[in-house]
């Protein structure tokens, strides 16, 4: 996001009891920002879901509100630069929830899926490659394929009524534990993960994923088998989260020793060396080959590739104000 945003609007979120003030660039969607709001409600606890089912029943989307123009519903893939009448700063909004009646049409689900996809490779990839210095160059797509040097994804196979349905996503740059080998890890760079879309996304965003290809990760049950781990939002923050799982990252692999309230996964075996080894150090140990694959050079202090000032991926809108 540039410096100077496009608009700053707030966001009244009533299970939250205060606004949020965002900073918008004008391609944003409604996704954007709702992303945002999400993550930023999970941080501090509040329970976003569980006011939205009390709200309006266990199948719901969350929308946004125009509060100027009589609470006017802003859907989820609605890019903020083309509504009409044109949003202007300090504008009011407020989230709000609205039962979903079966699934989207295929056409518009498939649609959604292939921006989010977009988006991913378009803000969040991109900007890790800005922030590293290194050359980014955009996937090449056919069809239901995009392919990139780092993460490549495809849709597999479709619903009855055409509505994608399974993703594979095929990482050929990252680096990840595949074999502890008595005590001495050993490094693979391509894993592939497979996850099936619920006919009912987005109101149900409960992914499970499975890992095609060996992988030493606590929370993963071994090749083929459903991981002990979901991910709770759209297809661009799976991807996100695939790359992040891969490098055992310590917030998503929530070893005991840091986060006491956690269990120990499916491996305790596992959970043990990643424990004993350190989170961290495995982590920075994995940025650092990385960062050595993709630019020839060592490991500097420079803002690393996975860093938790990256962590959101819904580039083009910024909490500024809360």
């Amino acid at each position: 996001m540039s410096e100077e945003p496009w608009r700053e609007i707030l966001i009244d979120v009533e299970p939250r009891g205060k606004e949020f003030r965002l900073g918008l660039e004008r391609d944003a969607t409604v996704s954007d920002i709702l992303g945002v709001v999400r993550d930023r409600c999970k941080e501090e606890g509040v329970e976003l879901e569980k006011w939205a089912k009390s709200a309006v029943g266990e199948d719901y989307q969350f929308v946004l509100l125009r509060k100027a123009e009589g609470n006017a519903v802003l859907a989820p893939g609605m890019m903020l630069g083309e509504v009409d009448p044109e949003i202007v700063s300090n504008e009011k909004f407020k989230l709000g929830a609205q039962p979903v009646v079966g699934g989207l049409p295929p056409n518009i689900f498939n649609r959604r899926i292939d921006v989010l996809i977009e988006d991913f490779y378009r803000t969040s990839l991109a900007e890790v490659y800005q922030r590293e210095g290194w050359t980014y160059q955009a996937p090449t797509r056919e069809g239901r394929s995009w392919r990139h040097d780092l993460i490549s994804v495809q849709v597999l196979d479709a619903h009855p009524d055409g509505a994608y349905r399974t993703v594979r996503v095929r990482l050929t740059g990252v680096p990840g534990v595949v074999e502890l080998n008595g005590g001495s890890p050993q490094v693979g760079w391509e894993h592939t993960y497979e996850f099936a879309l619920p006919r009912g996304y987005p109101s149900d965003l409960k992914v499970d994923i499975v890992n095609r290809t060996p992988l030493v990760h606590p929370r993963f049950r071994g090749k083929g088998k459903n991981a002990c781990y979901n991910v709770n939002g759209e297809v661009d923050r799976i991807l996100v989260d695939l790359i992040y799982n891969t490098m055992l990252r310590p917030d998503l692999v929530r070893p005991p020793s840091l986060y006491p309230d956690e269990d120990w996964g499916v491996h305790r075996s596992s959970m043990q060396w990643y424990i004993e080894t350190g989170p961290k150090q495995v982590y920075q140990h994995l940025q650092g080959a990385l960062r050595e694959r993709q630019s020839g050079q060592k490991a500097s202090s420079r803002v690393t590739l996975l860093d938790s000032s990256v962590r959101r991926v819904h580039g083009k809108v910024r909490i500024v104000g809360d």
